[in-house]
């Protein structure tokens, strides 16, 4: 099944978020552990993650209009809670690795939702800059992070 879903995702010409295409990442995500990257040849792992990139920009590139135009809030984000989990598991890491909480952090590359910060922000209090050479990505950030009230985080 998994190889199924990796040869749907690379034969989808357009990735942007609509049902078939957040089914087979939501099934990707949900059934990492089980995925053997030594099973897949070079050139597809290449495929996939760049399939990937562009599937998660265009992603958010859409939840970021939504909470910009007052479609959606960022609580109704799709992956939220998975994001959650996964920056609770990385402030965690930084903690081992410092020996004290972060207090401040810099990302090069955060997208138009910048969800590591946002989270970072709001539920650690922790500061951050964030890097991005995509012009439409910043500004975007830039008002999501104004709506959502995140003094914390510089763009």
């Amino acid at each position: 099944m998994i190889s199924q879903i990796i040869s749907q995702i690379l034969n989808t010409a357009d990735l942007s978020p609509r049902p078939a295409v957040n089914d087979a990442f939501s099934y990707l995500v949900e059934n990492r552990k089980k995925i053997v990257i030594t099973d897949l040849s070079a050139e597809t792992i290449e495929k996939i993650q760049k399939a990937s990139s562009t599937a998660e920009y265009l992603l958010e590139k859409h939840w970021a209009e939504k909470i910009i135009n007052e479609e959606a809030e960022l609580d109704d984000f799709i992956y939220l809670d998975y994001y959650k989990a996964l920056v609770a598991k990385e402030v965690e890491e930084l903690t081992k690795v410092i020996g004290k909480s972060p207090k401040s952090v810099c990302f090069i590359g955060g997208g138009p939702l910048p969800l590591t910060s946002i989270l970072m922000a709001k539920d650690f209090g922790i500061k951050s800059v964030v890097y991005d050479s995509d012009e439409i990505a910043c500004n975007l950030a830039n008002k999501v992070i104004e709506i959502e009230h995140l003094s914390l985080i510089h763009i």
